[in-house]
């Protein structure tokens, strides 16, 4: 949001593949989508991202290990 107002959006349907993915798996997606969209826009600059914590918190508490790897390219 610029001066509080939303300056885009962007969305995308589920891969067939992602539909079984747990939610914080794709809060993690999300999140990696929305980066890899806007990436232009925002190399170089400080960027505050706003989420449910609640959501993400089992992404930095549990051993992932075992988890599907995330592709971060």
């Amino acid at each position: 949001m610029k001066n509080r107002k939303v300056i885009a959006y962007a969305s995308r349907q589920l891969k067939i593949h992602e539909n079984k993915y747990p939610t914080h798996d794709l809060e993690v997606a999300v999140v990696m989508f929305a980066l890899m969209t806007w990436r232009h826009y925002l190399y170089g600059v400080h960027v505050d991202l706003f989420t449910d914590p609640k959501s993400l918190q089992y992404v930095f508490k549990e051993n992932r290990s075992k988890s599907l790897p995330m592709k971060v390219a």
